[in-house]
C-alpha cells in the first residue's frame, strides 16, 4: 500500500497533502498496512475529482441586443456556433451549462458564453443562421443532445477558418457531407444542399471544404482529389484498423465527382435507397484500361469491387502488402502461374477459361472492403448472379496471422505454392480433357 501511496501523490504532484491532512481518508493512508483494495480506489477517484476543475464561462458583457452580437461575432471562429446563457450566476441552470462546456465531444463543437440577467434562456448562435433557442428540460441529457445536434449551421460556409475537430475527428458524434468547392463556387449550391441537410440532420453534417495547401493533409486522409466533389463520411473520426499485413474494413464512404444541382438530387436519391456504390481511397491513379501484365491482373481500389463482382467473371484474388517478405518470396510462384494460365488460354479449349481471372492488389496502397488476417491471402469469387466469395483456409497465414505457426519461410511459402495449384486444379480441370472428335 506504501508504494501505491507514493505514486498516486508523485503522479498529482501532492507529496506532502498525505502528511499535513487531517482528514480521515488521510489518516487511513499514513497507517499504511492492511488498507483494503477498496479504500485506495476511493482515494484515486477523490484525488482526480479535486484536480479537474469546471472552467468558468466567458462573459458577456451586460446590456442589450448589441452586446451579445458583438461577443458572438468575436467567438464564432472557428466553430461557427456560439451557444449563450442567460441567468444569474450560481444557480442551477448555470451550473448545468458550465459543467456541459467542459464536456468532450461539446468542448469541441461550440464556443460558450453567459449574461448575467434576472430570467433564464439558452440560444445557439451559428454562422449566417438565426439563433435557435431552447425549449426543453433543463437536465443534462437533454441540454447535451440539443447542444450537439444544434451546434452546426445547416450547412457550413467556409470564411475564414475550418474547424477540423469539430467535422473529422474520433469526437464528432455524427457523420459528415464535405461538399468540396472553391470559396467563390459554394453560395450558388446552399438552396440545393439545405433540403438534405434538413433530412439527415441528426445523422450528417454538412460543411463546404476547400482543398488547398493548408488542407493537404486532411485532402489525403480522407480521399480528397479534387476541388469539385462531395464526399459522404459516415464515421469520419473512425481511425482504419491495418495492421502491418492485415486489413479490417472501415465504415462506408460515398463520393460524388462534379457537383451540380441535378447530380446532387439523384446522388441523394441513390443514397436513400441504399443503391450508391462504396468509395475506397487508393494511392494509385485510376486505370483508363484493366492493367494486365503475364495472365495477371493488377487490382485498385478504383476497379476491385467492380471486377470481383462482375456476374460472368471468375476471379481469384491474391491480397499482398508493402515490406511482406512472404509476399515477396510468392511473387515468382505467383508470375509464373499466371503465364502458365495465360497460355493455357491459348490452347484448344482455352476459351473455357475466358471467364476465369487472377488477379492481385496492394492492400497497403488500395482500401476494399474484404476482411484480410495476413498475406499473401487468397480469396475466390465464382461466376454467377449470386456471388459469394470463397477463402482459401490453406492460405499464407492463420486466422492469427502469425506466422510463427506456419513454420519457416520456406514452409510458408511452399503452403502458398499448394494452396494457388489447389485452386488452380479446382479451376483448370476443363484443359486436362481434349475436345471430343
Amino acid at each position: 500500500m506504501l508504494v501505491g501511496r507514493r505514486a498516486v501523490a508523485a503522479a498529482v504532484g501532492h507529496g506532502s497533502f498525505f502528511s499535513r491532512s487531517s482528514s480521515p481518508l488521510a489518516a487511513v493512508l499514513r497507517r499504511g498496512g492492511q488498507t483494503s483494495s477498496a479504500i485506495f480506489l476511493l482515494v484515486c477517484l477523490a484525488l482526480f475529482r479535486v484536480g479537474r476543475q469546471t472552467e468558468s464561462l466567458p462573459e458577456v458583457p451586460k446590456g442589450g441586443v448589441e452586446e451579445v452580437e458583438r461577443f458572438v461575432q468575436q467567438h464564432m471562429e472557428p466553430m461557427h456556433a456560439v451557444a449563450i446563457l442567460s441567468a444569474r450566476k450560481g444557480t442551477k441552470r448555470f451550473q448545468l451549462l458550465e459543467e456541459l462546456a467542459g464536456e468532450a465531444p461539446l468542448r469541441f463543437l461550440l464556443a460558450f458564453g453567459v449574461q448575467t440577467s434576472p430570467g433564464s434562456s439558452l440560444a445557439v448562435y451559428r454562422y449566417n443562421y438565426p439563433p435557435e433557442v431552447y425549449k426543453g428540460k433543463w437536465t443534462g441529457s437533454a441540454l447535451r443532445e440539443w447542444l450537439q445536434d444544434n451546434a452546426y449551421p445547416l450547412v457550413n460556409r467556409m470564411s475564414h477558418q475550418f474547424s477540423p475537430p469539430k467535422y473529422l475527428t474520433t469526437e464528432s458524434p455524427y457523420g459528415v457531407v464535405l461538399v468540396v468547392k472553391q470559396l467563390g463556387e459554394q453560395d450558388g449550391l446552399i438552396a440545393a444542399l439545405e433540403p438534405y441537410a434538413h433530412t439527415y440532420r441528426h445523422r450528417l453534417k454538412f460543411t463546404f471544404f476547400t482543398k488547398a495547401a493548408g488542407t493537404q493533409e486532411l485532402c489525403d486522409a480522407n480521399g480528397i482529389l479534387t476541388n469539385d466533389e462531395l464526399l459522404i463520411l459516415e464515421r469520419p473520426g473512425e481511425i482504419k484498423r491495418l495492421g502491418k499485413h492485415s486489413n479490417v474494413p472501415v465504415s462506408a464512404k460515398f463520393r460524388l465527382e462534379g457537383v451540380t444541382t441535378s447530380r446532387l438530387q439523384r446522388f441523394f436519391d441513390d443514397y436513400a435507397k441504399g443503391v450508391l456504390p462504396r468509395y475506397f481511397i487508393s494511392a494509385d491513379p485510376r486505370p483508363t484500361t484493366p492493367i494486365l501484365q503475364n495472365g495477371i491482373r493488377t487490382l485498385t481500389s478504383w476497379d476491385f469491387a467492380e471486377t470481383v463482382n462482375d456476374p460472368h467473371a471468375s476471379v481469384l484474388v491474391v491480397f499482398v502488402s508493402e515490406k511482406c517478405d512472404a509476399c515477396d518470396e510468392f511473387a515468382g510462384t505467383l508470375a509464373a502461374l499466371g503465364i502458365r494460365l495465360q497460355r493455357a488460354k491459348m490452347k484448344p479449349g482455352g476459351h473455357l477459361l475466358a471467364a476465369l481471372t487472377l488477379a492481385r492488389i496492394d492492400q497497403s496502397r488500395n482500401e476494399h472492403a474484404e476482411l484480410v488476417k495476413g498475406t499473401p491471402w487468397l480469396r475466390y469469387w465464382p461466376s454467377g448472379a449470386a456471388k459469394r466469395a470463397m477463402t482459401s483456409n490453406s492460405g499464407a497465414r492463420t486466422a492469427s496471422g502469425s506466422s510463427s505457426r506456419i513454420g519457416s519461410r520456406t514452409r510458408r511459402r511452399s503452403r502458398v505454392t499448394w494452396c494457388i495449384k489447389d485452386w488452380m486444379m479446382l479451376l483448370v480441370p476443363p484443359l486436362q480433357r481434349r475436345p471430343s472428335s
